[in-house]
């Protein structure tokens, strides 16, 4: 297998519980004269987007709202240019000015209007109707999604570098920089979850085609996106690219508009790819790894951890009182003490191991080198860690307790072997009473 399924297998499959971004609760200011488009804004925002929403006719309200909740955050602003006490565009200076992204709304567009509106660091423009409201709406959407993506741009052009990273920061993309291939190939090594790498054909040394290659070889088309740009005469370049491995290419010189929405077809894909990934491979109620992803993932794991002469184990877990929980007090509760008791787990042990989820009350661990003497301690502050934590659900506070049985693997044990013998050390330790690891050399 190439390094980029290696790779593709480290990112999909973390070995922790996935992260729940904190709920994004920044406003979207909404600076129109018509009370009842307004209104209807507002109204779509809010029930399909999630977000709160505030309401200014006028420059000087819009000024005031943007000062009096500058504390709270804006998510992003949505205005017309045309208002009772400005012409022109002073609304989008002064959005710009408090750091809001904005989006244009407007009833007449022709290509004057579009220069005029260009002109300003703007994230888009949409025309009032349905099919602009639909365009809006995604467009806060992404607002929100950007800052968590990462964009590589290469290009040995320092200004051609700046231009772009401005255009993709007015999105608020994460964006990184490289001037060279060699520079380009050291930042993604060092940000494997890179989702877009735009390169320019023109490199020192090597050109961005032999990057784009290169690239490939580190990640599949499924795992990172690669944007080619060339100069409109450079002959067949868009050809060379996408046989090179590219997923796009856009010719020089280009308009802000097609370069990002570029950038963006090409990161929804990625993204779209992730998310079957995560299905397939992630556990939906507690963010660890399925069955399906450990036995994908850990025969290639314990070979590598035997090649390198670790002491590679695995260990069984379960909840001790899942079904008196789920008896008691609905199995809604046991699967908040299950998705809590994951999270505890997880976060006592390394981040080299891989924790799946195996059945109702079952996960299992995969842990790649901890010596035998150290294994039972490591397991025996797990338990404890579950003990102490206090589980709230619909104001009650539960409580449950965690049994293990891990074995350490021989030289020339399976996998199943190494299971079954897991299997048991855990009916030790369940006959035991529960709450407590057992360790089978």
């Amino acid at each position: 297998m190439k390094d980029g399924g290696h790779r593709a297998a480290r990112r999909s499959l973390r070995p922790q519980v996935a992260h729940t971004a904190h709920h994004d609760e920044r406003r979207v200011l909404i600076v129109e004269n018509s009370s009842s488009v307004a209104q209807a804004v507002s109204l779509y925002i809010s029930e399909r987007c999630g977000r709160l929403t505030r309401i200014a006719h006028t420059l000087a309200e819009a000024r005031t709202r943007l000062e009096a909740e500058a504390a709270e955050g804006w998510l992003a602003a949505v205005v017309n240019l045309e208002l009772p006490d400005a012409t022109g565009e002073e609304i989008v200076s002064l959005t710009l000015e408090h750091g809001v992204p904005t989006v244009v709304l407007t009833g007449t567009f022709n290509e004057a209007t579009r220069k005029r509106i260009l002109k300003h660091d703007i994230v888009d423009y949409c025309i009032k109707g349905k099919a602009g409201t639909e365009q809006l709406l995604r467009t806060i959407d992404r607002i929100s999604r950007a800052p968590h993506i990462e964009v590589l741009v290469v290009d040995e052009d320092e200004s051609s570098r700046v231009r772009q990273r401005q255009m993709l920061e007015s999105h608020r993309f994460h964006v990184l920089e490289a001037p060279s291939a060699d520079g380009a190939l050291a930042m993604y090594r060092e940000h494997p979850d890179v989702a877009l790498v735009i390169t320019d054909q023109t490199l020192a040394k090597r050109d961005g085609l032999e990057l784009v290659g290169e690239l490939r070889e580190l990640a599949r088309q499924e795992d990172l996106a690669i944007l080619g740009l060339s100069s409109r005469d450079a002959s067949g370049a868009s050809v060379r690219f996408l046989k090179a491995g590219a997923s796009d290419f856009l010719a020089k010189p280009f308009e802000k508009e097609e370069y990002l929405c570029r950038v963006w077809a090409s990161i929804e894909v990625i993204e779209n790819m992730r998310e079957i990934k995560r299905a397939a491979f992630v556990d939906a109620l507690t963010g660890t790894a399925n069955r399906l992803a450990f036995f994908r993932r850990v025969p290639e794991l314990l070979s590598d951890a035997l090649r390198e002469r670790a002491k590679p184990s695995i260990a069984l877990l379960s909840i001790d009182q899942l079904r008196e929980l789920n008896e008691s007090h609905g199995h809604a509760a046991g699967d908040a003490v299950l998705t809590l008791a994951a999270r505890e787990i997880a976060g006592h042990l390394g981040k080299h191991t891989l924790l799946a989820r195996f059945s109702g009350e079952q996960f299992c661990v995969f842990v790649p080198d901890v010596p035998p003497a150290n294994l039972a301690k490591l397991f025996e502050r797990v338990c404890s860690a579950v003990e102490r934590a206090t589980f709230s659900f619909e104001g009650r506070t539960l409580r449950a307790t965690l049994s293990c049985g891990a074995s350490v693997c021989e030289s020339d044990e399976s996998l199943d072997a190494l299971i079954n013998r897991a299997a048991e050390a855990l009916d030790q330790a369940e006959s035991a009473g529960g709450n407590r690891a057992v360790v089978l050399p």
